[in-house]
């Protein structure tokens, strides 16, 4: 979210996206493309580990 904000107040001069391959200095989409990856690697497991039958098998209490 961060990267996002940051290229579009800054913009995406000097910036630099992994996505395969390096894309120097690249458009605003492909930073939004690449924080999109990103953010969905990253909840797709949170919020698998936030249920309530994860929360009862890791011993943790739901609602606490």
């Amino acid at each position: 979210v961060s990267m996002l904000g940051y290229a579009a107040i800054a913009g995406t001069d000097g910036m630099t996206v992994g996505f395969g391959t390096l894309i120097e200095n690249p458009p605003l989409w492909v930073v939004s493309a690449a924080a999109g990856v990103l953010l969905v690697l990253v909840c797709i497991p949170l919020g698998l580990l936030l249920t309530p039958k994860a929360r009862r098998e890791f011993g943790v209490a739901a609602g606490a």
